[in-house]
């Protein structure tokens, strides 16, 4: 399974655009973008707007707060949000089972798709793939919040195999992160 299963997926999208809707109501980034209501949302304005909700995350409280009538399970998916890890990745490979993502720090990631698999988005692209982009949780997944930018690098091959290399051990040593731990007081 490399995204979402389209209840999921669905649910994501519903939950993302009241979050974006929240923090657009805070900052009054974009008065003339309604997330709740817009069919089309301007894709450049919602980088720009994600961007500022990745770096100021009590915004997540908040609009927890501002929708007491959201179910627990949504609640529980948007507070888990509060984990997200936003910066430079390389996506390294493609497995079934998700994307490879490597962060500048080391840290590699499998992460889901939400609709589309990374392959299908990044087909026509080699790998690997530099990005910039959120990781986020959802009930014990990894996806992004679909809003990544790609940065046009090609690597030569001493850095493509160092990338693996780093795949190759985070796998041997049991280190790809496929989930946050859930152990903190998420409610």
């Amino acid at each position: 399974m490399q995204t979402l299963v389209k209840e999921d997926a669905d649910l994501f999208y519903e939950m993302w655009r009241v979050l974006l809707h929240q923090a657009n109501l805070k900052w009054k980034m974009y008065p003339d973008i309604n997330y709740s209501t817009d069919e089309q949302i301007d894709v450049s304005k919602t980088v720009k707007l994600a961007k500022k909700i990745w770096e100021n995350k009590e915004v997540i409280d908040e609009c927890l707060s501002a929708h007491p009538e959201l179910p627990e399970r949504q609640r529980q998916i948007m507070n888990s949000w509060k984990k997200a890890v936003h910066g430079n990745f390389i996506i390294e490979r493609h497995l079934q089972s998700g994307s490879i993502f490597i962060m500048d720090g080391g840290e590699v990631y499998r992460v889901l798709g939400i609709i589309s698999s990374y392959e299908e988005i990044f087909w026509m692209h080699g790998l690997p793939v530099y990005v910039e982009a959120t990781i986020l949780p959802f009930e014990g997944k990894l996806i992004t919040d679909g809003l990544m930018n790609m940065r046009n690098i090609f690597f030569g091959p001493g850095i493509r195999k160092s990338f693996k290399e780093q795949y190759s051990n985070a796998k041997r040593e049991k280190r790809i992160i496929t989930s946050f731990p859930e152990d903190e007081d998420e409610a």
